[in-house]
């Protein structure tokens, strides 16, 4: 899919083979920054460029999807999905989805082209999602998904770099929903979608 604004984004399902590295380098980027409430700033580091190497040979096989958004070449963004998170073959009409973009492509709508690529792709019924209470930005994204926040989790994951624990609050909602609401704030941003 390309995203065309006064910038183009190309938004495509992840290859290991030729991703990998640039991958590897913007979580690197993003374990740096304190506002970013990816996983490896919960764990406190990335994990090992041979283990991320290969975990990435599921990339959108079976339960695991990755989405990156690439603009002049650069990688800015991904948004994944594991399907059937909590009790795998048994829970195949659930997804749990995540998403981070570079800092300086945030505020753009960019999470909307990520999550619209991916949710299109998954044939699940319900998404979800774990956020930070103190991430508006992302609390704002999966509000205007249709998401609903189910319940705070009170202190459900360590913050390394907080030296804390985090309350979460639970996020779920129908796909298609959220696919055409995402349709609809690309559209509203005057983004003009160019699908394959």
């Amino acid at each position: 899919m390309r995203l065309v604004s006064s910038k183009e984004f190309d938004v495509r399902a992840a290859d290991p083979d030729r991703d990998f590295d640039v991958f590897y380098d913007l979580l690197c980027i993003l374990r740096r920054e304190r506002d970013s409430y990816v996983m490896v700033n919960y764990m406190g580091e990335v994990p090992p460029r041979e283990e991320l190497k290969e975990r990435s040979k599921v990339w959108n096989k079976s339960r695991s999807h990755l989405e990156v958004a690439f603009c002049n070449h650069l990688l800015v963004g991904y948004a994944g999905a594991v399907v059937g998170p909590n009790f795998g073959t048994a829970q195949p009409h659930e997804a749990e989805i995540y998403y981070a973009v570079r800092r300086e492509y945030r505020g753009a709508g960019l999470s909307y082209a990520l999550l619209l690529s991916l949710l299109n792709r998954l044939s699940v019924k319900y998404v979800h999602a774990y956020v930070y209470v103190g991430n508006t930005p992302s609390i704002r994204t999966l509000e205007a998904l249709g998401l609903n926040r189910l319940t705070l989790l009170e202190e459900y994951i360590y913050h390394t770099a907080d030296g804390r624990y985090h309350d979460l609050y639970l996020y779920r909602g129908l796909r298609l929903d959220a696919v055409k609401k995402a349709r609809e704030r690309l559209i509203h941003r005057d983004y003009k979608i160019v699908e394959p």
